[in-house]
Order: C-alpha cells, then sequence, then structure tokens
C-alpha cells in the first residue's frame, strides 16, 4: 500500500506544481496584475480538480493490484484520504515559497483585487461600507500560516469530495477468487 500511496501522491503532485508554476509564469510571474487573477483562479482550481483525479487511478491500483480486485468504500477512502496529504502539503509548502519569493506583494494585491471586485457589484453609497468591512479581514490576506492552511486545505477537502464520489464506484466486496460486480 505504501508504495502504491508515495508514486500516486507523487503523481498528483507533479500534476498540482508543475501546472502551477507554468501558469504562474506564463501569466507574467510577480510583474502580473490583477487582470490576471480571475484567470489564475480558474486555471488553478482546475488543475487541483485535475490533479486530484489522478486519486482515482491510485485507489482502483490498489484495488486492483494489492486487493485482488477488492475494496470497502472505507479502505477506499482511507488510501485516497492518504495519497492526499501529498498534493496538499505541497500546495501548502507552494503557497509560502509564492508569498515569500516568488511574489511577496501577492497578498496586498490580492486584497487590492478582492476590495475592487467586492465594489464593482455594489452601488456607490455601498463602497465605504465594503471598504470598511474589507478592512477587517486585510490581516487575513496577509497572515502566511493562515493562507498557508487555507490552501492545504483547499486541495485536500476537493479531493475528499473526488474520493468520496469515486469511492462509491471503486468499493467491491466479496471473496478473492469470486465472481463480483463492477
Amino acid at each position: 500500500m505504501k508504495n502504491i500511496i508515495y508514486r500516486y501522491g507523487l503523481y498528483s503532485t507533479a500534476g498540482l506544481i508543475i501546472p502551477g508554476i507554468i501558469i504562474f509564469y506564463s501569466l507574467g510571474g510577480a510583474e502580473a496584475g490583477p487582470d490576471s487573477y480571475g484567470m489564475g483562479e480558474v486555471i488553478g482550481y482546475s488543475t487541483i480538480i485535475l490533479a486530484c483525479l489522478i486519486v482515482v487511478f491510485g485507489i482502483k491500483k490498489y484495488r486492483d493490484d494489492e486487493r485482488g480486485g477488492l475494496i470497502s468504500f472505507g479502505q477506499s477512502i482511507k488510501v485516497g484520504a492518504l495519497i492526499l496529504l501529498f498534493p496538499s502539503m505541497a500546495f501548502a509548502l507552494y503557497n509560502i515559497a509564492y508569498v515569500k519569493w516568488m511574489d511577496p506583494e501577492f497578498p496586498e494585491k490580492y486584497y487590492e483585487y478582492s476590495l475592487e471586485n467586492a465594489k464593482a457589484g455594489a452601488p456607490l453609497e455601498k463602497h465605504a461600507e465594503i471598504e470598511t468591512e474589507m478592512a477587517g479581514q486585510r490581516e487575513f490576506f496577509a497572515n502566511i500560516p493562515l493562507q498557508t492552511a487555507l490552501m492545504f486545505f483547499t486541495v485536500y477537502l476537493i479531493g475528499i469530495i473526488i474520493t468520496v464520489v469515486s469511492s462509491f464506484f471503486l468499493a467491491k466486496k466479496g471473496e478473492p477468487g469470486e465472481p463480483h460486480a463492477t
């Protein structure tokens, strides 16, 4: 089980981090401004979902190669959850590297981007209220440990949803050697 968890954890990590670095530079790197943030979010979440889909293949590999084609729902969740630790931790570490060395101004730039987005759809008389409300969140945007934890749990929770859904389809019960339904 360990080899499959390590292998598919690393595959999923590579599927998350390598596109992240490519996207960072293709959107302009640290010089990129708020114009690229919306597209970055779409591409980023798409990359997270695709990287977490690798977990499905890891669970299937474990079921077929180490469990004789059988796996319980709970065991499937366990394998998926362990695989997900790799890309989740890698994304958290990537977040630290990003805001510390790649784009140290990012928290402030993203705060300004979020503030402008919040004001964009609101009537002019609500702008002061929105600014006051968002000012209370400014520390959250600059809190690297909190942002890092948020990035870890973002990847992990998206991956757990994918794991649970796929486990319904991958779980097979029975005795080894018996024919079983797919």
